[in-house]
C-alpha cells in the first residue's frame, strides 16, 4: 500500500535519499549525511508536501546568517531538490515545488 502523499515527512524522504545514494553510489554518503544534518534540523517533522519556495528562502537566509556561503547553501538546496524528486518518483509526493538557488 502506498503512503498518503500528504503525510510523508522529511525524515522518510531523507531515508529514501540515503537508500538511493547507497544503492547507486552516485554520491559520497558522508557528504550526504553532512548536508542532511542542516536540512533535518530546519525541516524536522515537516510534511514534504508543505515544503515550498517561501520555506527554502527562509532556510537560505538562516544558513547565510550562520555564516555559510551561497555555494554551501546551494548544495544543500540541491540535495533537498533531489530528496523531493525521489519522493515524487516513489509516489510519496504529488507535485514538485519550485526551489530557487542563490546567486
Amino acid at each position: 500500500m502506498l503512503p498518503r502523499a500528504d503525510r510523508v515527512r522529511l525524515e522518510e524522504g531523507a531515508d529514501d535519499l540515503n537508500t538511493y545514494y547507497g544503492t547507486t553510489g552516485k554520491r559520497d554518503l558522508r557528504e550526504v549525511h553532512y548536508r542532511l544534518v542542516h536540512l533535518r534540523e530546519f525541516f524536522a517533522g515537516r510534511r514534504l508536501a508543505a515544503i515550498g519556495p517561501a520555506d527554502t528562502t527562509v532556510y537560505a537566509a538562516k544558513r547565510q546568517a550562520e555564516g555559510d556561503s551561497a555555494g554551501t547553501v546551494n548544495r544543500e538546496l540541491a540535495l533537498l531538490v533531489r530528496l523531493l524528486r525521489i519522493a515524487y518518483e516513489n509516489g510519496k509526493l504529488v507535485r514538485l515545488p519550485v526551489i530557487r538557488k542563490l546567486k
